[in-house]
């Protein structure tokens, strides 16, 4: 198979089924874990598979992540993101260092550290954001899946590995 046959044909299956490309790249980018752990033990299990816990920065990300959380949770409670102010109450922030502003989706109400010491985000079902415990104990919800997200690597000329479509 020719670098122009390899290269056109993914194109050609998105064009056909009629999939924008930041679809087909969200599809790619998101995915949940299958085990309810505590936010931690979820992070963990992202860096483990070369990604991090989900990072929300836009109502478009948000509505992708919605609608995974609805099909993959096996919890009302939804699954973890990754927003947390454990470095300094009130302070929200993700996992890469960024703040949740300008984009948040909180629901009514939240955070509001209900339980003392909610430090880590999740999302519900209907695609709004909760403070929880590391733990999932407040209010008895328990343990829940990480939805993790896989970052676009830099494509590089140098790094074959990276850009299998530059190579001769």
């Amino acid at each position: 198979m020719t670098t122009l046959t390899r290269t056109i044909w993914p194109l050609l299956v998105i064009l056909i089924l009629g999939i924008s490309k930041s679809q087909a790249a969200n599809e790619d980018r998101y995915f949940v874990g299958p085990d309810r752990l505590t936010w931690t033990a979820g992070r963990a299990y992202c860096h483990k598979r070369g990604a991090d816990l989900a990072v929300i920065e836009t109502a478009e990300e948000n509505e992708h992540v919605k609608r995974l959380v609805q099909q993959k949770s096996d919890s009302d409670a939804g699954c973890w993101i990754g927003a947390t102010d454990a470095g300094h109450e009130g302070q929200w922030r993700w996992v890469n260092g960024k703040p949740l502003a300008p984009y948040s989706n909180w629901h009514h109400g939240e955070p509001n550290n209900l339980c003392h010491g909610e430090n880590f985000a999740h999302m519900w079902p209907d695609g709004t954001w909760n403070d929880q415990k590391r733990d999932g104990s407040c209010n008895g919800w328990g343990l829940m899946q990480p939805v993790c997200e896989r970052r676009e690597r830099q494509v590089s000329r140098l790094d074959p590995a990276a850009a299998p479509l530059l190579q001769p």
